[in-house]
């Protein structure tokens, strides 16, 4: 099982002025609310589990990830469809929640990433492969060092991008209403609706909101242990994208766990399940593809579980400091013969840095 490396996440919060949590009553900051990190994937809906706090917040991330999902030529009734992606993306995300009044708020994320081809986590990626003799999923023969985005379709837009370039994520807008308050129990729930705007929605020409509901649950045990619970339904209004069948409704899953060590060390592991984004009405081109292992197959037809966890510091000032690794899983039956593969192929390596400021509370 190849290890997707550690994922840096520097998480900075603040709040206003305060000592040290253990001298307050200790408030944990939330889960982290991990998405896939890939051009296509973020022109569809894909909901960040977090809600907002008690109070306007602004939420800057800087992300980085390492996609590979080499050349994967399928066939479907309609005609052949090409996907392939070899690529960096190092994106700045920026959340922002408002509260109206108690129980309701508004929150909206804007984000733009820069693609371009190699990156420094290649050289991490195939040291890791090499120093535990793991397969390198045929990625010695991808085309290294240059930007590969491409989606072709039988019937539709063409998308072939080979040279590095700045896009613009699709916006997604929230509504949060809090249905239950208590000193250690929260409950949640969310509307979302992301805008096909951004610049790989426009590119294949998808017109259709992408659209989310759901529900959270969020408790405190004793001061020490912080659970979180969500589940959202998501609903994709582009039936088609490259060529392939979207699964119109989505299901998402996410549990996490956040554990006090120390008054100011606590330890969190996020559990993020979510079912296949594709339909599975395509067969894999496996001579005109690279290994099945090395292309998106995985990714696209199976359900996808993200697996991240790490130590978080809270330090003065109501900063916080985390650092996790994250990995995605899943069963390839079909590289049974080969290998036990719970790989989706998902980005190698993904980094967060985020920066979250809490503002004085607004009257409305």
């Amino acid at each position: 099982m190849l290890l997707r490396l550690a994922a840096l996440c520097l998480i900075l919060s603040s709040t206003p002025a305060q000592a040290f949590p253990y001298q307050q009553p200790f408030r944990f900051t939330g889960p982290l609310g991990v998405t896939q990190e890939h051009p296509l994937r973020q022109a569809l809906l894909d909901v960040p589990l977090v809600g907002p706090l008690d109070r306007p917040v602004l939420r800057l991330a800087r992300t980085a990830a390492n996609v590979w999902n080499s050349h994967t030529h399928l066939a479907t009734r309609d005609g052949d469809v090409v996907h392939a992606a070899d690529l960096q993306q190092e994106g700045l995300v920026l959340d922002a929640a408002v509260p109206l009044g108690h129980f309701l708020a508004v929150g909206g994320r804007v984000g733009v990433a820069r693609i371009w081809g190699g990156g420094p986590v290649d050289t991490i990626i195939e040291d890791f492969h090499g120093a535990f003799e793991f397969y390198n999923f045929d990625r010695e023969y991808a085309p290294q060092g240059r930007t590969v985005m491409t989606v072709k379709g039988p019937h539709g837009p063409v998308l072939d991008w080979n040279s590095p370039r700045t896009i613009l994520q699709s916006p997604l807008l929230s509504v949060f209403a809090r249905l239950l308050e208590s000193p250690t129990t929260r409950v949640m729930m969310r509307a979302d609706a992301q805008l096909p705007l951004g610049d790989v929605a426009r590119a294949l020409q998808l017109w259709a909101p992408e659209l989310g509901v759901g529900m959270s649950v969020a408790t405190r045990l004793y001061g020490i242990l912080s659970v979180h619970l969500a589940a959202n339904a998501l609903w994709h209004g582009n039936r088609v994208v490259g060529g392939l069948t979207v699964n119109p409704i989505q299901w998402m899953a996410e549990a996490s766990v956040e554990l006090r060590l120390l008054p100011f060390l606590t330890f969190l592991i996020e559990d993020r399940l979510q079912s296949p984004l594709f339909t599975r009405n395509a067969v894999l081109q496996e001579d005109l593809s690279l290994e099945r292992r090395a292309t998106a197959w995985n990714a696209y037809f199976t359900p996808v579980n993200l697996i991240s966890f790490g130590p978080r510091l809270y330090l003065p000032l109501g900063a916080t400091l985390t650092v996790y690794a994250m990995e995605d899983f899943m069963l390839c039956t079909e590289c049974w013969e080969q290998r036990l593969s719970r790989e989706t192929n998902a980005p190698d390596v993904a980094g967060v840095a985020v920066l979250q400021q809490s503002l004085p509370s607004l009257a409305f």
